[in-house]
């Protein structure tokens, strides 16, 4: 919703794993999956403006153990009508 967040200011994506929007930036927006795991991805508006995944294949993927001391996103709350 650009309402709430302005992606042509954005660069990175820290956002929940199973978020629909996540997967609608990869799809329509052509943002890069730079990392996922089971609860989180990364995602990237333009590669070429981070030079330091120069030499990293993308996406960087881990497993549980990434989860280690993690908690999960917080569910949120359906406003009330």
């Amino acid at each position: 919703d650009p309402s709430v967040l302005d992606l042509r200011k954005a660069e990175l994506a820290l956002l929940p794993r199973e978020l629909p929007g996540a997967q609608m930036l990869v799809k329509k927006f052509r943002w890069k999956l730079a990392y996922e795991d089971p609860l989180a991805v990364v995602l990237i508006r333009n590669t070429a403006q981070q030079p330091g995944l120069a030499d990293v294949a993308l996406p960087v993927q881990q497993g549980m153990g990434a989860l280690a001391g993690r908690a999960a996103f917080p569910r949120m709350a359906k406003d009330k009508q």
